[in-house]
């Protein structure tokens, strides 16, 4: 193993055990934590590269770009040659690294849907505050938005709140922008600092600047060097202002991508190695351990507690990550392996497949899932040869009695070690229209709903996962028929995908055909998961069709699906109402009464139903109901009041009404309607 190189004169006067002492001599380490160095305020600069595999750099043996920046942090620093991600997704992978808990312990699971709470867990950023640090952050994308709960502890934390409504993210030479003034004020200060710097390249959708692309070069490929350059401003400008030599600089990526492999694209859906493997460099002050390389698993739950080692800190008890710098200042032979673990719900969340975790040992993989696998990742780094390849333990076996013994070891110890973790699955909690949105513009698939079968092994469905996805990504480039074929072929695969119907019916509209786009939200419209918004397309199309006749049934259908959801029973009382089916209406007006008997809404529909049916002492009590538990504020309850109130002579009351919705919504066409009917036009 490379060891950090002492002067060769000291040497023979120097034992392993006094090595770390040397250190403190040399560089003037400020304090120690046990036996490892320590440098107590020094600046922390965590550069995380979204979506960036360790095998697509040259300092990881990649040669088809070039990376100088990189290089050179790895050749000033400390390179961790296995190190892991827990979880391909980009939330819940950067709270396990400023956690230093897998993702079952600090409970976000997924990108949206599950809520962070930085004052009941330990949290990197508020750590070092608490330690007198000033704290700042840039990120590029949505999921680390404050939004989520990430920007807990930070002193400045710019998360790009003019994100486009279309590509929820931006470049990351205009992140970079925005930290850099803050960089150099803290230049100026004698506090020391922590900086967070979030690069979303090379994450989809690739658009890599053209100085960086060339014929033959992968948009993936491009989007890391020019990932690189940017890392390059930011250590230049630490060089610059005299703070790059005394500073610890990491740099990590929260997941890699898979680029084809095994047949998943992109990230979130598979535990192999393409998506796990990060890079991970740690550049301590003076340039400490340059070019050491580690070879032993580590994990992204280590950095926490190693940086608060690092800094002379005292870690949060209880971490699921352990200090890395037995690694750093010892030797690899003194320090045992432990299994590293990885999970991914996602499969469970978006296409109702079974949820995945592995145990990565010194050697091998596990994946647990309904067709468990098992690979030798150090002899088969691309993870080809499954030594469970019918998924039983009878194919541990082969013409070498040596590794079916060993394998059969390897895999009850990581399906131990899995046993012992203890991670269910827990369900995401309710996703707004906003973040659904955010997310998918940003490649992730949104909630399907619709049937959940946990024995599907995505492994055996990722064509269709892909297929869909492919028709998603030509949705979103205006490509209509494009998507219409892919999002079809889907449906053909699997008509269970209920977000295909959805996208499908969407497309369709746009193409012209609205008979057909009517059709495939019916399919998919009542059990998804935006059953209300579907309901509303519904409508619409049925207008255009003049079909409104059967838009009445069509809603019933989305009302039996979702019982506990009383807009849908709005829309379908309204239905009947301008049908002039009243007796259904009060039915249907009645029910959504029952489920949702404290929403003014509902008492305003009955009363307008009412009052259609001419039983104005009923429609006035509603309707009264409904504007006294708004404060006045409900306007078609007001209006339609009004003109109950003006039927029964009260003409005073009734005015005052209107005259009250004109100065909210002079325009309305309801409130004119109103106020030409009681003679105040």
């Amino acid at each position: 193993m490379r060891r950090i190189r002492i002067p060769r004169p000291l040497l023979p006067h120097l034992t392993l055990a006094l090595v770390a002492f040397a250190l403190l001599l040399v560089t003037g380490i400020g304090g120690c934590v046990g036996s490892a160095p320590s440098w107590k305020g020094a600046p922390l600069v965590v550069i995380s590269i979204d979506t960036l595999r360790a095998d697509r750099l040259p300092a990881y043996g990649y040669d088809d770009i070039a990376t100088p920046s990189i290089d050179k942090l790895a050749r000033d620093g400390v390179l961790f040659e296995s190190a892991f991600s827990h979880v391909p997704l980009t939330l819940p992978s950067h709270l396990s690294i400023f956690t230093g808990l897998l993702p079952h312990r600090h409970g976000v699971r997924a990108n949206v849907g599950y809520t962070f709470d930085p004052d009941a867990q330990p949290f990197l950023p508020r750590w070092v505050k608490q330690a007198g640090y000033q704290t700042g952050a840039a990120i590029s994308a949505y999921p680390l938005s404050r939004s989520a709960g990430f920007g807990a502890g930070f002193d400045f934390f710019d998360d790009a709140e003019d994100f486009s409504t279309i590509k929820q993210m931006r470049p990351g030479g205009a992140t970079l922008d925005k930290l850099l003034p803050w960089l150099r004020r803290q230049a100026e200060t004698p506090e020391p600092f922590f900086l967070f710097f979030h690069l979303f390249e090379p994450h989809l959708p690739y658009d890599p600047p053209t100085a960086f692309t060339s014929p033959g070069r992968s948009p993936y490929d491009a989007e890391v060097a020019a990932s690189d350059h940017l890392v390059g401003g930011l250590l230049n400008e630490l060089t610059r202002l005299g703070l790059y030599d005394r500073s610890i600089v990491v740099l990590l990526s929260d997941h890699g991508e898979g680029l084809g492999d095994h047949g998943e694209i992109e990230h979130g859906m598979l535990l192999y190695r393409e998506v796990l493997q990060v890079p991970l460099i740690i550049k301590l002050p003076n340039n400490v351990g340059a070019s050491r390389r580690i070879a032993q698993p580590v994990g992204l739950t280590d950095v926490f507690p190693t940086l608060a080692e690092l800094l002379a800190l005292e870690a949060p008890e209880g971490l699921d990550g352990r200090s890395l710098t037995q690694l750093i200042f010892g030797d690899e032979l003194d320090v045992p392996p432990r299994a590293l673990f990885a999970e991914t719900l996602y499969p469970r969340l978006e296409m109702g497949w079974s949820v995945l975790f592995s145990a990565i040992g010194s050697d091998h993989h596990l994946i647990a899932g309904p067709k468990p696998e098992l690979y030798d990742w150090k002899s088969d780094p691309r993870e080809t040869q499954d030594l469970l390849a019918d998924g039983s333990m009878e194919a541990v076996s082969g013409s070498d009695p040596a590794l079916g013994a060993d394998s059969r070891r390897v895999l009850g110890e990581l399906r131990q070690a899995l046993d012992r973790l203890d991670a269910a699955f827990v369900p995401a909690g309710e996703i707004s229209e906003e973040s659904a949105a955010a997310i998918a513009s940003l490649g992730y698939v949104g909630s399907s709903g619709g049937r959940e079968d946990p024995s599907v092994s995505p492994r055996d469905r990722i064509h269709i996962y892909e297929t869909y996805r492919s028709g998603q990504r030509a949705f979103t480039q205006g490509e209509w028929q494009k998507a219409e074929q892919y999002l079809r072929s889907t449906l053909e695969q699997d008509p269970e995908v209920v977000d295909a119907w959805l996208l499908l019916g969407s497309a369709l509209d746009r193409l012209g055909r609205p008979g057909e786009a009517l059709e495939a939200y019916l399919r998919g419209g009542p059990v998804s998961d935006r059953p209300l918004e579907i309901a509303g397309e519904v409508l619409g199309l049925c207008r255009n069709l003049n079909r409104l006749y059967l838009c009445a049934d069509h809603l019933a259908v989305f009302a039996d699906a979702q019982p506990t959801v009383p807009q849908i029973r709005y829309l379908q009382a309204q239905t009947l109402r301008e049908l002039g089916r009243w007796e259904e209406a009060l039915e249907v007006a009645e029910v959504a009464l029952q489920i949702a008997p404290a929403d003014p809404d509902a008492h305003y529909l009955r009363g307008s139903v009412l009052a259609g049916m001419d039983r104005l002492e009923e429609a006035r009590e509603d309707l009264q109901r409904a504007v006294d538990m708004t404060g006045e504020q409900h306007l078609p309850a007001m209006v339609d009041l009004a003109m109950v109130l003006a039927r029964v002579g009260e003409m005073q009351e009734a005015r005052r009404l209107v005259e009250l919705a004109r100065f909210a919504a002079p325009d309305e066409p309801s409130v004119r309607a109103a106020a030409r009917a009681l003679g105040l036009e």
